[in-house]
């Protein structure tokens, strides 16, 4: 895969734009090169051409509306690794995720790229393309209506793990106002604290201050507490 320079990004955009194609052509186009930029930029560089393989799958599939079967799709929430029929209609490479609906469960759910091993396009048309809703999850891949504000303080080590892991997290970031290399994240994560209570558990040496709300503290020390090794 080649990856586009900001120069070379511009350049095609101008060309695509003064050319005498047809608008929707010209639209169509950028909208495809919007995609490939912005996931050249931000994704991860040494992208495996099987990890390119599926999102073009899936896109073509998105393109031509019709189903897909996720080959062992590794749920975290069931524990199995099972096929799943879904009909998927919106795809963030660089977030290594899909969002489709879900017939068996009647609902949109998330779905991560690199947790199913083959994908497969099959010869059957969306039939609930009114259901279709783009979700709208937290920076840890989690859908809450009833979101909690956090506000917390770490080092440039937790900060690092956090963009690494979780890179949704980038738009919520500030350097701290009275202190250097400490920086703070302030955002709505889901109530039940998914993904965020593993994160400080793991990086609890680089937290510095856990500033809101009094609930996350109160959840994170039940959890340690309830820890058990053997």
């Amino acid at each position: 895969m080649l990856f586009l320079s900001e120069a070379e990004y511009q350049l095609i955009k101008k060309a695509l734009k003064d050319s005498d194609a047809q608008e929707g052509i010209i639209v169509r186009t950028l909208q495809k090169l919007e995609s490939i930029y912005d996931y050249t930029k931000y994704g991860n560089q040494s992208i495996s051409k099987v990890y390119l393989k599926k999102v073009n799958l899936l896109e073509k599939a998105k393109q031509d509306k019709q189903k897909v079967k996720l080959i062992n799709y590794r749920s975290t929430s069931s524990q199995e690794a099972k096929d799943r029929t879904i009909e998927v209609f919106h795809i963030s490479a660089k977030e290594d995720s899909i969002q489709a609906f879900d017939p068996r469960h009647n609902e949109t759910r998330i779905f991560r790229i690199s947790r199913f091993e083959r994908i497969e396009q099959l010869d059957e048309d969306w039939e609930n393309e009114g259901k279709h809703h783009v979700l709208h999850p937290d920076i840890f891949g989690i859908v809450d209506k009833a979101a909690k504000h956090i506000h917390i303080k770490i080092d440039i080590a937790a900060l690092n793990a956090l963009l690494d892991r979780y890179p949704l997290a980038k738009a919520y970031i500030s350097a701290a106002a009275d202190a250097p290399h400490i920086y703070e994240l302030e955002c709505r994560v889901n109530t039940q604290y998914i993904g965020l209570t593993n994160y400080l558990i793991g990086n609890h040496d680089h937290i510095v201050e856990i500033v809101e709300p009094q609930d996350l503290v109160d959840t994170l020390n039940q959890k340690i507490k309830n820890m058990k090794f053997g």
